[in-house]
């Protein structure tokens, strides 16, 4: 009874670090992130006469522009990239992409109400609890 629960102990944590070790982020996203601005393609050729801004699809600061890309394609839309979102925050710069994106009259949607993970973000979360789960239900056990 005692191997087992060691065993289980063992798997548990083993499942965390992998979790962990999945949700670290790679090379790629440690790269100076980009301001992008996802448009309707029919706004993007030119747009309704006497508009003050384009409104965009939807907005992101990120170094993957390639997934970016996919999910506006998904939208029917066209992704813009302006300059590195980290020469924004220089003297003078606007300090927000949305800011940025403002200064080439993009407008973009209001911020999201709550924060999004990822699906690996999400597994790690729900390993984590269930390490937690597995290590409460052994101290109950011993009680």
């Amino acid at each position: 009874m005692r191997m087992t629960q060691r065993w289980l102990a063992t798997v548990a944590m083993a499942a965390v670090m992998l979790a962990v070790l999945l949700a670290a982020p790679s090379a790629d996203a440690l790269e100076a992130p980009s301001c992008c601005a996802c448009i309707s393609d029919n706004r993007a050729e030119g747009g309704a006469a006497g508009m003050i801004a384009i409104p965009a699809l939807f907005c992101a600061e990120t170094a993957d522009t390639q997934a970016l890309s996919e999910q506006c394609d998904d939208l029917n839309g066209t992704l813009i990239c302006l300059a590195e979102a980290a020469e924004a925050g220089t003297a003078g710069a606007p300090s927000s992409c949305a800011a940025l994106l403002a200064l080439e009259d993009i407008a973009c949607p209001g911020a999201a109400k709550a924060p999004l993970l990822s699906p690996w973000a999400l597994g790690a979360v729900a390993l984590a609890l269930g390490a937690f789960g597995v290590g409460r239900a052994r101290r109950l056990a011993r009680a």
